[in-house]
């Protein structure tokens, strides 16, 4: 028995080597011995490189790119795994030992600790590309893929909605804040949201007085790059004439005083000022929201989604909404998006007032 089980194993070698020889021989090139042995080694090695090490490669790619954001989402992915893998009393892991097993075990890790479906779903889908990347770089096989017996899309969860009405706007917007204050900033940020088709808060913090055209905004969404042209509403305008009076310093300098054209030159000075003032900000629209006593929890993001929820209300379509918002994950939906035109968004927008 032992000795065909060996047979077998040799047959299955020697079939291997067979394929790599022939292969090699498809170019019309003189192959020698140490080449075969060459090819055999790397083959043997494919799907046992280190998945944190690649991961650290991944990081380092988008780092040299200035997508500091994308790195951090594999850095977290990283320190995840890491922390999973030390509760087996391992270091580390290869690709070849993640199979669909090892997943529903690393999903059971963040539902012990309470973490949502769409929270799972993050390191899974930050997994799944990782994956994709070493079969693109030839370092794991197509065979190896684990995702095939593992569904992420059961984890997604519906969000919670978070929009307030036009009456909890109207409140905001009577809010006597003290001029200059953070919380005065914070309300005109999410005011200028609401009413410039639910713009977030990192494309507000990069608008520049010369996106500002007469009664027009222009500028490209960071995340998508999509172009945005819209007509400014009167209380937006309102909130540019205070900051157009009290912070211009030209047509290439910010807008609102979040960035600094003459500090913030870095990526990593801007993702960092970014990040501090929309924990400020959010922070300081928690504490107007239970001072005019409205129930739904304040976030930019709140903004964002009641201008969506307002349209919808007033009978703008689904297909304007999404165009309004940038929104293209359906590629049957940018298609549509393009058809419209932008006096109807502008048209669809009056609405909020």
């Amino acid at each position: 028995v032992e000795n065909a089980r060996n047979n077998e194993l040799l047959q299955k070698k020697l079939r291997e080597a067979n394929v790599l020889i022939k292969s090699l021989m498809e170019d019309d090139k003189i192959i020698s011995s140490n080449q075969v042995k060459q090819e055999i080694l790397k083959a043997k090695a494919i799907g046992k490189k280190s998945v944190l090490s690649f991961i650290d490669s991944i990081i380092e790619k988008h780092k040299s790119k200035g997508k500091l954001g994308t790195a951090k989402c594999y850095n977290d992915l990283k320190n995840s795994l890491k922390k999973f893998l030390e509760k087996q009393d391992k270091n580390d892991i290869t690709f070849k030992e993640i199979d669909a097993a090892f997943l529903f075990k690393y999903e059971n890790y963040f539902r012990e600790r309470k973490a949502t479906g769409n929270g799972i779903s993050f390191y899974m889908r930050s997994l799944r590309a990782t994956f994709n990347q070493a079969i693109k770089d030839k370092i794991c096989k197509k065979e190896m893929f684990p995702f095939n017996d593992y569904e992420i899309k059961r984890l997604k969860e519906d969000t919670v909605k978070r929009a307030i009405t036009k009456e909890d706007i109207a409140k905001i917007t009577q809010y006597k804040a003290e001029t200059d204050s953070q919380i005065f900033h914070s309300k005109n940020l999410f005011l200028f949201s609401y009413y410039c088709r639910g713009i977030n808060f990192v494309d507000m913090a990069n608008l520049k007085w010369n996106n500002i055209n007469g009664k027009r905004m222009n500028y490209f969404r960071q995340k998508t790059g999509k172009y945005f042209d819209l007509e400014l509403l009167e209380p937006a305008k309102q909130i540019l004439n205070y900051y157009k009076e009290n912070y211009y310093r030209g047509e290439d300098s910010y807008i609102f005083p979040i960035l600094n054209e003459n500090r913030h030159n870095t990526q990593v000075s801007i993702r960092n000022r970014l990040h501090k003032v929309l924990g400020q900000t959010n922070k300081d629209l928690k504490k107007l929201g239970k001072e005019l006593e409205i129930k739904t929890k304040l976030t930019t993001y709140v903004a964002r989604h009641t201008f969506a929820t307002v349209l919808r209300k007033s009978g703008a379509s689904y297909s304007t909404i999404k165009d309004t918002m940038g929104h293209s994950d359906e590629k049957t939906t940018q298609i549509y998006v393009d058809s419209i035109f932008n006096d109807e968004l502008d048209k669809a927008c009056e609405a909020l007032l």
